[in-house]
């Protein structure tokens, strides 16, 4: 560890402890979920191993608010959407939708998907979800999809049903954009 990590890892462990799942706290005055954004976007810039650290000391807490699910969404744009701003500022919140089958159809100027999507984590919560199919990685804003919450026992990651019906998105990236978020999920939820 760097010593600017042992910085970070102290930090968050101290507001966390001190000021707990604060959503607009931990967004404005700690930044949090501008960690894997690009500067140039409102963040800062930092690596997978940075939103590591953040997600350890979260998890030691039990926080209760739709960090880790965020933080995957900034590191799974990699600087291909005009929300990352948004994202950074934790004004939206983002989820990757993994489970399921969906379909991918040229329509319009972007994509319209179709299929189910089970399991969403945070998908309760979420602004936008980037979700995988076989062709790539798109974008969809919730208001142009139905979701439905799933009760868990693990009450700090709430679940939702994301149902798509001829959904506009825009497509962030292709088959590799997609492996690369669904790894940058598992490792999350891993730590």
């Amino acid at each position: 560890m760097t010593p600017e990590q042992d910085e970070l890892r102290a930090a968050v462990r101290d507001f966390l402890h001190h000021h707990g799942a604060d959503w607009k706290r931990l967004t404005g005055e700690l930044g949090l979920t501008a960690l894997p954004i690009a500067e140039e976007h409102g963040g800062f810039g930092a690596t997978a191993v940075e939103v590591g650290i953040a997600l350890e000391e979260a998890g030691a807490v039990l926080l209760d608010a739709p960090l880790l699910s965020t933080l995957v969404a900034g590191l799974a744009l990699d600087g291909a959407s005009d929300v990352l701003p948004a994202l950074a500022a934790g004004t939206v919140v983002g989820t990757v939708a993994l489970d399921g089958g969906c379909t991918a159809r040229p329509s319009g100027a972007g994509f319209a998907l179709d299929g189910v999507k089970e399991h969403v984590l945070d998908g309760q919560l979420a602004d936008i979800f980037l979700v995988t199919a076989v062709s790539g990685l798109y974008l969809v804003r919730a208001e142009h999809a139905t979701r439905v919450s799933h009760p868990t026992l693990d009450q700090t990651r709430g679940q939702a049903r994301l149902v798509l019906e001829s959904t506009p998105a825009e497509r962030i990236g292709g088959p590799e954009a997609a492996t690369r978020a669904r790894d940058l999920l598992y490792a999350a939820l891993a730590i």
